[in-house]
């Protein structure tokens, strides 16, 4: 299947942004839109930050408010094992919810909202950045 450029725009509550960028591995450009809107709708359930935009070869724009307190200096790194044996990638959320940070500064992958975020990369759908498929989510600990 094609790959598809996307990237998505974060605002936090104090208006600085941050995007990240990615590969959308789909059968049509316009399954890829419909793709991306689930996948923010996921991004969303595990940052605290807004999603204000997203791109494949268009931009769609999203409503809404930044959680209170939402940073975009705070973030979270994954450890992920990729298909190709032995090799590994990150995978970075800024401002990740609550929820899921453990009081020893791990994410927890188990948290539903993470773990339905987790599901786009181990699918196949979504890509590490430099377009590889994630076999699985190692750890996930939040940045220093």
């Amino acid at each position: 299947m094609p790959l598809y450029p996307a990237s998505i725009k974060l605002v936090d509550a104090y208006g600085r942004s941050t995007r990240r960028g990615f590969l959308l591995d789909d059968i049509s450009i316009a399954s890829a839109v419909t793709n991306l809107g689930l996948f923010v709708t996921a991004l969303q359930d595990v940052t605290m930050l807004q999603v204000v935009e997203s791109k494949v070869s268009s931009v769609a724009t999203h409503s809404g408010a930044p959680t209170a307190n939402a940073n975009r200096d705070e973030g979270a790194t994954f450890s992920v094992a990729l298909d190709t044996p032995g090799k590994y990638a990150s995978v970075q959320i800024p401002g990740p919810i609550l929820a899921a940070r453990n009081s020893d500064g791990t994410i927890d992958l188990a948290n539903e909202d993470i773990a339905a975020y987790i599901a786009f990369y181990t699918s196949g759908l979504v890509t590490a950045s430099d377009g590889e498929t994630v076999a699985s989510f190692v750890k996930g600990t939040l940045d220093a």
